[in-house]
Formats: structure tokens, sequence, C-alpha cells
């Protein structure tokens, strides 16, 4: 007998057994629920040739409120003949392709239930041959849950859905074809625009035709097209030659055309290391298998089991680190530098990059020191700017002023606002009138006190909470006479007006305020009824009780405005007794409304009533928890009444209020938020303070800026300790704000470790 017989014997006989398997695999799928791999236009494929399949996953039936008993995890595809992947064993998924997939199940392009999915994104690159391919996926089954947190585990023994077969031939691609296909694909991604889902999907599948070409000219073609599809083009890199693409994307890092972002910087770190570092050592020991863990967990979790470091594997990543950090300093310093060549849209990505390298090094732990290049970042970002992209500004300036919070940026902040002329876009200018109060808050508040007096401004009326009324100066003529202007037919946000008059206006004011007030068209002025609250509380609660507070009939127009806009610029204990009369309406949005606010602008006293309307909850709903959490509406107000006490800015919630609150918990939404703010009260309790604008956290109150903090720091019992952590650049300052404020108020924050 031949050797080629033999070999070929060989090969039916494995294809023999290997559709036994198969057969007997799906003898066992579950019945009634569809699992389907379709080709769409099935031919003989060209090596590197785009394989599109539709396939239908399985899909588990779960009753609304109900958790799945068990699920289908997709695994992969069996491949017939096997390649280095495909048997049930090891079968095709991304980490067959390449060893840095993106993350997420099949998935694929489509719009229904049937995903377009491309083979070739599971498979290594096909030989010429006959291949028979099927998908599969195991069997999860439902092993523990609690409030917020589920487990699931394969069963044993494990279980298989196994969808049916599709079969087709690879053959030899040509140089003239691979040349064509290369270029066509660079055409669609160049030249479709997206308008349409059906043009995103269109430059998708070019992308990943490109994708999948081990050829230099593919690998140049990328780079070029990039920030094109560049989660598929730069994925698909790593799947090749590491060095040479290596080489490649360090040499292209200056050139003025080429798009350098934070994630080609790390795929050119994962390619460099695949090609120019050892494979990391062999774990020793076993690890645990059969048990996924769920999102989001309600309770702690028991204390994970310390396995010893092995002393190999700890040089491995010592000197993986610092090959990446060696690496990384080279890639940003040529990038910098080559900041002032680079074309407008390049330049743009590689300003965001290096930002977002700076931020990193700074939280780091320990933070590392500012590059060298840093000043050459800072002034090619301010000359820069105002050629940018508008709709790419906001973001910028935010990301680039809280990365460098100090004066030297005010001349660019100042500039942005003085630029700004009726008709531009609001969103930048906002937030360069917030990033300068960050920097310079007298600054910002004349800028405000300048607006006011303008009849066409940018200002909204949430930027008013940056200039407190004792920086304001007397101005009821002024505002009034602007509110005249903005009333009249083609004025300007009378609203802005009335709020300015609702934090600035003086008591001299009332006369006309009250006249101003009987004046409107609009039954509903909640802007004007905050200055009464704050300046005649007596009159602002007449103004309340003339409408009848019956609890069973829809409230007036009014009520809701009134609970949403007032409470920012005033509360006073008449309005905080209005809302909380409300608590009991039968109206469910009103009484979430109120809730909300209560907790967040209420004084001390108004924990009582919402104390109170959480026991009638818990009473209402004792022993119906089941037909409860069918009530997305109920179970939200139980929530926003339980974070109003749970969270409430203006008193102190302790762990035996927590208690309280999780023994009268109704829901297991509302048990879950329970247990978090639990978590936060271990000891030692701990402050956060982050460089976002509203980024601090102290126990279970987050969301703060620093102001805040230390209104809820002043609220803890003289004598608390705490651990403070500071991340990013400008939290620094504002930790050693902190720190001497606790001291003033007799808590203690431990030192900061050396």
């Amino acid at each position: 007998m031949s050797l080629f017989r033999f070999s070929l014997l060989v090969c039916l006989a494995a294809g023999t057994e290997l559709s036994a398997q198969w057969d007997s695999l799906r003898s066992k799928n579950p019945v009634g629920i569809r699992y389907e791999l379709k080709l769409l236009q099935p031919h003989n494929y060209r090596q590197a040739e785009i394989i599109e399949a539709e396939l239908n996953e399985p899909r588990t039936l779960v009753t609304a409120g109900q958790q799945a008993m068990e699920q289908w995890q997709a695994a992969g595809f069996l491949v017939d003949p096997p390649l280095t992947c495909g048997s049930l064993q090891n079968p095709c998924s991304t980490y067959n392709r390449t060893p840095f997939p993106q993350m997420g199940g099949i998935g694929g392009r489509g719009r229904q239930a049937a995903a377009v999915i491309a083979l070739n994104m599971f498979l290594p690159a096909l030989p010429p041959g006959h291949y028979r391919i099927a998908a599969i996926s195991r069997k999860l089954v439902l092993t523990g849950s609690r409030p917020g947190s589920s487990t699931y585990g394969y069963p044993t023994p494990q279980q298989y859905f196994v969808s049916n077969t599709v079969e087709f031939d690879v053959v030899v691609a040509s140089a003239a074809w691979t040349s064509q296909t290369i270029a066509a694909s660079i055409a669609t991604l160049k030249g479709v625009p997206l308008n349409t889902q059906d043009d995103n999907e269109k430059r998708h599948r070019a992308a990943q035709q490109l994708s999948f070409f081990n050829d230099p000219a593919a690998w140049r073609a990328s780079l070029d097209l990039l920030p094109l599809e560049e989660n598929v083009l730069l994925a698909a890199l790593m799947a090749y030659d590491g060095s040479r693409i290596c080489e490649l994307m360090q040499s292209r890092i200056p050139a003025p055309e080429q798009s350098v972002s934070s994630y080609y910087l790390a795929s050119m770190t994962q390619i460099c290391e695949r090609a120019n570092l050892p494979a990391a050592p062999p774990v020793s020991g076993q690890i645990a298998k059969g048990v996924i863990g769920a999102v989001i967990s309600a309770a702690p979790l028991p204390p994970a089991r310390v396995v010893p470091q092995d002393p190999k594997l700890t040089e491995y990543f010592q000197k993986q680190l610092a090959y990446r950090k060696v690496l990384m300093n080279r890639a940003t310093a040529m990038l910098a530098q080559s900041l002032p060549g680079k074309q407008k849209e390049p330049k743009t990505g590689a300003l965001v990059a290096l930002i977002q390298h700076v931020h990193q090094l700074r939280n780091n732990q320990p933070p590392e020191p500012e590059p060298a290049w840093v000043p050459i970042l800072k002034r090619e970002f301010i000359q820069s700017f105002s050629t940018t992209e508008i709709a790419r500004q906001q973001n910028l300036l935010n990301m680039f002023a809280t990365t460098f919070r100090s004066p030297e940026i005010v001349p660019l902040l100042e500039s942005i606002l003085d630029r700004w002329k009726a008709g531009d876009y609001y969103e930048t200018v906002q937030s360069s009138l917030r990033s300068l109060n960050a920097i310079d808050p007298k600054r910002a508040q004349a800028r405000i006190i300048a607006e006011l007096a303008k009849d066409r401004t940018w200002l909204n009326t949430p930027l008013l909470e940056l200039l407190p009324a004792s920086s304001a100066p007397a101005m009821d003529d002024a505002l009034i006479a602007s509110l005249g202007l903005a009333q009249k037919p083609g004025g300007w946000n009378p609203n802005l007006i009335m709020a300015a008059l609702a934090k600035y206006g003086t008591p001299k004011a009332l006369p006309r305020m009250k006249a101003i007030l009987e004046a409107q068209q609009q039954a509903c002025q909640p802007e004007l009824m905050a200055y009464f609250v704050r300046v005649d509380p007596a009159y602002a609660g007449k103004v309340f009780r003339s409408t009848l507070w019956d609890m069973q009939k829809p409230p007036s127009s009014c009520t809701v405005q009134y609970f949403q806009r007032i409470p920012p610029l005033a509360m006073h204990p008449v309005l905080e007794h209005y809302m909380a009369a409300y608590l009991m309406h039968s109206d469910v949005f009103l009484k979430t409304t109120a809730a909300r606010m209560l907790g967040r602008y209420g004084g001390p006293t108004a924990q009582s009533p919402l104390w109170d309307a959480f026991r009638y909850f818990h009473n209402f709903w004792k022993g119906k928890g089941t037909e409860l959490a069918s009530n997305g509406e109920g179970v939200m107000l139980e929530v926003e009444i339980r974070n109003a006490i749970a969270r409430g800015r203006n008193w102190l919630t302790t762990e035996n209020d927590l208690h309280t609150l999780e023994s009268l918990c109704t829901s297991e939404r509302c048990r879950a938020d329970v247990a978090n703010d639990l978590r936060a009260w271990q000891q030692p309790l701990r402050i956060e303070i982050t460089d976002q604008p509203d980024g601090a956290t102290v126990a279970q109150y987050y969301g703060l800026n620093i102001a805040a903090l230390e209104v809820k720091l002043r609220q803890f019992p003289r004598g608390t300790g705490f651990l403070l952590n500071a991340r990013g650049g400008s939290a620094s300052a504002d930790s050693a704000r902190v720190r001497a404020f606790a001291a003033s108020q007799g808590l203690f924050i431990a030192p900061e470790k050396q």
C-alpha cells in the first residue's frame, strides 16, 4: 500500500471517528432550543478569505423576576480535521487565534437573535483542504444565589450542546487575489461613511477581511487606516509575526500621519513582549475548575486562599514589568517629541494617549514621577486646542484640566470663555468654567457675575453652585432688569435669571419679587418660589398651602416642578415639611422624587418622615416580596427611600442604622444596597479622593466634592479614625486639605505610608 493511500485511510478513519463523536453529543442536545450554524455564501474559500456564517446560539427562556437555573456558555467550534484546536477538549475560539483576544461571547453583527460572524475570528489560519465545522456550548447550572449575586458551575459530568455541521473547502489564494482584496478592503474602510447600521457593518466586514491577511502589506495598511476599526485591526496584529510587527509599530510612532492611541501603545507592548520575552514558566499546582462567578455580590465574599507565589513566576513578572516600563517610556517619549509634526487628527489622538499615560502614572501605587516630556505635551495641547474638532473639545479639555490642574492653563480656559459667541456649543465653555473654578475660584466667580449681566450667555443654572451667595455682590436691580429683558420675545433663558434671583436676591427686593411672581402668566415658577423659601418662608408656605393636600388625588401641576427645582436653590423647614407630606401620596413618581430630594437637600429633621415612609412601605409589602419583585416602580420607590436615609447628605447613618434598614427591606435590590453600604463600614473607615470633580467618598457616601466631604466628615463623632487614599495628581492637594480639616474636627486619619 502506498504512503499516500495509507495517510488518506488514516484521515478518513479519524474523520469517521469524529463524526460519530459529534453525532453522539448531538443525541443529548436539549429539546426545543435552537442551535444552528449556517454559511452565508458557501463556495470554495481562498486562504484568508472571510468565511461568514449565521449562528443562532442557544438561549434559555427565563420568567421575569426569576433566575435561570441553567445557561449555555459558548465554548467555540469543533473542527474536522482538528488543527491546533478544534477538539472537544480544546475547541477553537478567539484564544486560539491570538493570545490577547477581545473579551465577550461569540457575538457578531446583526440585529436579530442570529448573529453574523466571521469564522476566521475563531479559527487559526486554515491551509488548503476540506473542513467540517460545528459550534459547541457547555452547560452551566445555578450553584448558589443571594441578593445581587449568582454563581454558576459546570455539572459533573459536563454536558454539551453541539450545533449542526457545515462543510467547506479552502483553496490556495493567488498573489493577485490577495493584492486586490487588500486594496478593496482599504477602499471600503476609507470610502464608506458611518451614516447607517449597514454602513457600519460594511466597514466592520472590510476590517475583518483585512485583518485575516498575514501579509506585511496588510499590516502596514492596518496601521495606515487607524483609528478606523481600531479594535479589529490592532487585535489581529497580535496573531502574526511578533518581532516584525513590534519593530514596525515602534518605527511608525513618530510618522506625521500615524494615529497612536492608548490602545495602539498597549497592543504594541503586548506584541513586543511576546516577541522578545520568553514564555512565562508553568504555574505549579492545579487550578480549581467548574465555578463561574456572577457579576455583583451583595454580601462579603469569603477570604481568598493565599497561595505562595512561585519564585520563578515572581522573577518572570518582575522582568516583564521592567520590560514594559522601558518600552512604554521610550514609546511615549518618541510620541511626545513627534507632536509638533503630527497631522491634525493623529495629533489629537496622540495628545489623548499621552494625557492618559500621565494620568496612569499618577494613579500607580506608588505614584510615578511625571515624564520629562510633559512640558511639550502642555504646550502642544494649548496651541492646538482651538483647531481641534468641536465635538471632541469638551472631553479633551476635561481630561487635560483634570490631569494638569495648575495656574499655567488658566489663559487657555479664559480664552475659551472669551471666544464664545451666540450660536456656539455650550458644553466646552461650561467645562472651562468648572475647570477654572477648580484652579482659581475667584476668577470663575467673577466670570459668573459678568455673564449674569449679559443678554446672551452660555451660563446655566447648575453653574450657579460655583458662586456662593456670600461671594456675590448686591445685584437686585441688575438681575430684575435682566429678567425683564429675558422675558420679552426673543429673550434668553429667563429661568437662569430667576434662579440667580433665588440665590442672590436680597430681602430689599421682596416687594418687587412678589409683584413679579403675581405678574407671571404661568402659574408654576419654581425658581421664583425658591427666592421666597430663602427670604420669606412664611410667604412660600402660604403659596404651598394654597393647593389642597389630598394624598389620594393627583397632585397639582406645580408640585413635581417645585420638588425638582427648588431644593437645589433653597431649602427651609417650610419646604421640607411640604415635601415630606407627599411621601405618603398615592403617586409613586411624586413620592420617589420627594424622597430623592429630601435625601440630597433635606436637613436632619427630614430623617423622621423618611423612616416613617420606609416602615410604612415595609408593612404594606410584608410577605409580598414576590409580587413586589415584578413591580419595578415599587422596587424603585423602596430603593430611593432607603438611599435617602442611608446616604443623606446632612445627617450620618451609622452601621446600626444600616442593620435596621436591612431588617426592613423587602426587595432583593434594597438588601443588596444595604449590604454594599455595610461593607463600607468595615473598619477602618475609608476616605477616597480622586482628581475627578465629584470623586470623593467616605464610608457609604460617594459622589462628593471636597466641600461636601468636609460637611460629611463634620457629622462623624470626634475620635473617629479613617484611612485616606488619594489617587491622581490634584488629589494630593485635596488630601492635605482634608487631613487638616479632619484634625480640626477631632478626627484621626492614619499617616501616609512612606
